[in-house]
């Protein structure tokens, strides 16, 4: 039987600036777990903009590599 992949690798095209200036390009991102999808509905934020849901959500579940230049 085959095992459960559970993390996924990802390249994005252009990729990321972050306010240092490193640039990101290349990532994982894991499946969530259910502590993932509850933590979030007790911020405060999530409770005042519903949509910011899911940016916290991805924010738990996505890991972007740096690329050094």
């Amino acid at each position: 039987m085959a095992e459960l992949q559970t993390e996924f690798e990802f390249t994005l095209p252009l990729g990321y600036v972050d306010t240092e200036g490193a640039l990101h390009k290349t990532g994982t991102m894991r499946l969530a777990n259910a502590m993932d999808e509850i933590l979030p509905l007790r911020d405060p934020r999530v409770r005042g903009n519903q949509a910011y849901l899911v940016l916290l959500l991805l924010s738990r579940v996505i890991t972007l590599s740096l690329i050094h230049i």
